[in-house]
């Protein structure tokens, strides 16, 4: 039987024998199948369920499309088949984001918003067997997986059953923070961008502050604090990442030592000379990216070559410059973070109190 009515012993879909044959099989062909046996003694019903897989067909091919820059762009790739095909974005036959540990996915979900049909998200795959790069893996999942804040990018989903092991994360529209303030800063007309206030770096800088609050008092360490590594929504709302995406982007900012890739403009004297991280050392990081959002998303020690800044750090004496338009209260908190000793640099609580407390000019 198929869909209640009993099949022929001819045409396209008919019995032979004890075998159901289906011959140029058609889309319409889904649906629920029932093999009924019977004797004298008694019958015997079994239902099965028979799903056509069908090729992709187009509902709106991506165009090609001139995008401005600085402001979100969207290219959209609706397709329909059965099952639902999976859709995956590639650039000059590259996916977003990969390199030998891990690759990087935007993709679109299904059922994660009540009334979203579909929802953008992030998928991040381990593709390395290094048993260091896949205990960096976990602890990442278990981090995200704990962690329910506003300013943390929420992990959505996960797989760690069978390999690639990935998770899912929340996207966020606007990337990452340090191209949201070399943008703001921007005199080309065509961005249309506003110069950030005094008031708004500072709300920047609080968000992220909040977010860290939050993985320290659950015993997590972030390892690398950055601009790069925060993100941004159209609502100005920023979340404290750890995709990794940014060493694509800004490889020019990670240094080379120890037969690793390491963040060392960021870094306290600590974690690069003894490989000491903790939550001060976060501390010292986030000085760093207090200095980045004043500075509109300028590099730090700039003027320096890494060896340079490396032995500055060994010396300790690596400090950066008030930047401009900042006031001094708000720089002396960044002096505080780079205090030589660890304990004597903030809590991320006491940061985030005294961004709080700032009364500082509004004013751009």
């Amino acid at each position: 039987e198929h869909a209640g009515v009993r099949l022929p012993t001819h045409g396209r879909v008919y019995q032979k024998g004890h075998e159901l044959v289906l011959a140029n099989i058609a889309e319409s062909d889904a649906g629920v199948y029932t093999c009924h046996a019977a004797n004298l003694a008694g019958q015997r019903r079994q239902d099965v369920n028979i799903t056509v897989a069908t090729v992709p067909s187009w509902l709106k091919k991506p165009q090609d499309s001139q995008l401005e820059e600085g402001k979100p762009g969207y290219l959209d790739c609706l397709t329909q088949a059965t099952p639902k095909p999976t859709v995956v974005w590639y650039r000059n036959q590259m996916l977003i984001s990969e390199d030998s540990r891990f690759e990087v996915f935007l993709a679109k979900a299904q059922g994660l918003e009540e009334g979203v049909a579909e929802t953008l998200v992030l998928v991040k795959s381990l593709q390395s067997k290094d048993e260091q790069q896949q205990l960096d893996f976990r602890r990442e999942l278990e981090m995200f997986g704990k962690l329910n804040h506003a300013n943390v990018v929420r992990l959505l989903g996960l797989c760690r059953e069978a390999e690639p092991h990935y998770m899912v994360l929340e996207y966020v529209d606007l990337g990452d923070l340090k191209q949201f303030l070399r943008i703001s800063k921007s005199k080309d007309e065509k961005l249309k961008s506003q110069p950030l206030s005094t008031k708004q770096k500072v709300a920047l800088c609080t968000q992220v502050a909040l977010g860290m609050e939050h993985l320290s008092n659950n015993r997590f360490v972030h390892k690398d604090l950055a601009a790069r590594n925060c993100l941004v929504s159209a609502q100005r709302q920023v979340k404290v990442s750890a995709l990794g995406l940014s060493k694509d982007v800004y490889n020019s900012e990670y240094y080379h030592f120890r037969q690793a890739w390491v963040p060392l403009r960021w870094m306290s004297p600590e974690a690069i000379l003894e490989g000491d991280f903790s939550t001060k050392s976060d501390v010292w990081a986030f000085g760093v990216l207090m200095w980045e959002v004043f500075t509109h998303g300028e590099m730090p020690h700039g003027g320096q070559a890494d060896d340079e800044v490396l032995a500055d750090l060994q010396a300790g004496k690596a400090r950066l410059p008030q930047p401009e338009g900042c006031p001094s209260k708000l720089y002396r908190l960044m002096q505080r973070c780079w205090a030589l000793s660890p304990k004597d640099r903030p809590s991320f609580s006491e940061i985030a109190s005294a961004l709080g407390d700032s009364t500082v000019d509004s004013k751009p």
